[in-house]
Order: C-alpha cells, then sequence, then structure tokens
C-alpha cells in the first residue's frame, strides 16, 4: 500500500471507545437573492431538494 508510520492514526485505548458525531438535517432557509445563487441544472436532486 506504500504506507508509513506518519499515515498512520494513533488510537487511545485500544480502540476501545467509539465516538459519535450526531448530525441534525433540516431545511435550508434561504433569502430569494440567496437561491439565485443556485441554478437547478447545477444541482442534484439531493441538493435541490435541500435548497427548495
Amino acid at each position: 500500500l506504500g504506507l508509513n508510520r506518519n499515515d498512520l492514526e494513533l488510537k487511545a485505548d485500544g480502540c476501545t471507545k467509539v465516538y459519535v458525531w450526531h448530525t441534525r438535517t433540516e431545511r435550508t432557509l434561504l433569502s430569494q437573492r440567496e437561491r439565485l445563487k443556485f441554478w437547478r441544472g447545477s444541482l442534484n436532486d439531493i441538493e435541490t431538494d435541500a435548497v427548495y
């Protein structure tokens, strides 16, 4: 793989702990002017749904 020690991430406590990053998804509230920055043809379906 061509890896060396600097490519590895050290894990505390022998990888016995799991850390979770919680996220929350909510609809984006953009002004009409901000919406004009996005052209529908340049966004995929998920991005379009999030913006509009």
